[in-house]
């Protein structure tokens, strides 16, 4: 069971978490402004202190759950909860509406033109992918093509001879390399 830290310990545990900072958080939490670096540093030595610490940290961050509720919830983003259709067939921002869904967090920006308020969400495609990734529903192909196949090509095309590959490979590569290619012999004459 986590132990009950005084007033300004606990002060100092909120304000560490924001700034990172022992300093800083023991001026902020009330500590003398001459005293804050050492006792920011004993504090931090401290295991209640530290227990606290991570325990606010916990609270604070989202667990990999949380991350993809929220990933789902982007992805599923739609404009029809935040707009109401008029009897004139026109839109109408409606941000009640979207506060009474729990939407308003899709919210990327706000803003105004001629036309009256602009709303952008979220990016739910990105969203998509990001969930996409994270089950692995797609697979990275990358086109490789085989060097030697590429070798091949250009002896076909004759942009290589059967010399200038025996050159840079050796002879026993280059053999192989011109069997492939139906090449064999000729750079020795042979075909």
């Amino acid at each position: 069971m986590a132990k009950t830290l005084k007033r300004k310990r606990q002060a100092f545990v909120n304000h560490y978490v924001q700034c990172w900072n022992a300093s800083e958080a023991a001026r902020r939490a009330g500590y003398s402004e001459r005293s804050a670096g050492s006792i920011g540093h004993e504090l931090l030595k401290k295991p209640e202190i530290q227990d606290a610490v991570s325990a606010r940290v916990a609270e604070l961050t989202m667990s990999a759950h949380e991350v993809l509720l929220r990933l789902a919830a982007d992805a599923r983003a739609d404009m029809a909860d935040f707009y109401d259709v008029q009897e004139d067939g026109s839109w109408k921002l409606n941000l009640n509406k979207a506060a009474a869904l729990g939407r308003t967090h899709l919210i990327k920006k706000l803003g105004y033109n001629q036309y009256g308020p602009t709303i952008e969400l979220v990016d739910s495609q990105a969203a998509r992918v990001h969930l996409g990734r994270h089950h692995g529903l797609f697979v990275e192909r990358v086109k490789s093509e085989d060097w030697q196949d590429e070798i091949i090509r250009l002896l076909e095309a004759g942009k290589l001879t059967p010399e200038q590959v025996r050159a840079e490979l050796g002879d026993e590569l280059a053999e192989t390399l011109l069997k492939r290619a139906r090449l064999a012999g000729a750079a020795r004459g042979e075909g």
